[in-house]
């Protein structure tokens, strides 16, 4: 093993004495510092709580993959994770749609060996990732990848991407503009269908879970299938990126027959209820700080399954750690 390898493994905060497990977001000062000052090539272990582990490949350019390698267990988005794998056990087919390395479609396979993953991202070199992710996990048989987006109606749209980031997360079907002004931005032309189009032309499957992160392009999808989606009501995972976003997710996901919303947060593990007008149950304002995931179901999840996350995660080394914060 090189110097370099050598290096980047001794790096990881992991090792170093009084270090605690947490999820940790990409963009911070430190991380961003440790990934240019140490490039790691190679295989990186993935755990995940209650989830069996799998293998995500790094060379020095997946967020994803570096989180788990210089943070370890659980850092990436842990509850948002944990509750994902979990509801994957109870369907038989999931779409990940922008999925970018696979992560979550890698979580929802190991979790339910018995479902079918269907997993779509618009970025060649981000799809050939997670292809190798796949492979490097055993997984072929359960994941189905496809180079293609999901919008309102399927044909051929622009995609902005930065071509100075190959695994960049940000690809979007949105002109997003502080992303278009970063140096490497361009549009690229790429394919995309609806999800009832897809779901219809795979014979009507029963889908029980979703995970959707596109870059404010989430309502467009949601027109997209809404045939499928007021039918089945699947378990929803979705990034919210403003507060006016996770209203108007409300409002258009109402209409279709959801009847409960959860905000996560991730940096803390906790799920907040958020009722109408963006209200958390004792009536104060929803209040939105960075970007978080959201959990919609049909209806409010029992006090049961809440119980059990919490049990999973008090069982693992982050849980632990955030259940006895040091003094």
């Amino acid at each position: 093993m090189d110097e370099k390898q050598l290096s980047a493994l001794a790096a990881r905060p992991l090792l170093k004495p009084g270090f605690r497990q947490s999820s940790v977001k990409g963009h911070i000062p430190t991380f961003r510092q440790l990934r240019e000052d140490h490039h790691y090539t190679g295989p990186v272990d993935v755990r995940i709580p209650g989830c069996p582990p799998f293998t995500m490949y790094c060379d020095g350019d997946d967020n994803v993959a570096q989180t788990f390698f210089f943070y370890g267990d659980g850092a990436y988005e842990t509850l948002s994770m944990v509750l994902f794998a979990q509801l994957a056990r109870r369907t038989g087919h999931v779409l990940d749609i922008g999925g970018h390395t696979g992560v979550f479609a890698l979580s929802a396979a190991k979790s339910n060996p018995a479902c079918k993953v269907h997993y779509f991202d618009i970025v060649p070199a981000v799809k050939e990732r997670a292809a190798v992710n796949v492979r490097i996990s055993g997984l072929q048989n359960s994941i189905r990848i496809n180079l293609c987006g999901m919008s309102s109606k399927s044909g051929v749209m622009d995609a902005h991407v930065n071509v100075n980031q190959a695994l960049w997360t940000g690809a979007s079907l949105e002109s997003l503009p502080e992303r278009v002004r970063q140096k490497g931005a361009q549009v690229e032309k790429v394919s995309v269908t609806t999800i009832d189009e897809y779901w219809k032309e795979n014979r009507r499957p029963q889908i029980g879970l979703i995970k959707i992160d596109v870059e404010n392009h989430e309502l467009e999808v949601f027109k997209g299938g809404h045939e499928m989606l007021s039918e089945q009501l699947p378990f929803i995972l979705c990034e919210v990126l403003s507060a006016k976003q996770f209203g108007d997710f409300q409002d258009t996901l109402s209409a279709l027959g959801y009847g409960a919303f959860y905000e996560i947060r991730d940096s803390d593990l906790t799920v907040h209820e958020v009722t109408a007008n963006l209200k958390y149950r004792n009536g104060s304002d929803y209040q939105f700080k960075e970007y978080h995931n959201v959990l919609v179901a049909k209806h409010k999840f029992s006090s049961h399954f809440f119980e059990d996350i919490a049990g999973i995660l008090s069982c693992s080394s982050i849980g632990i750690a955030k259940l006895n914060p040091a003094r």
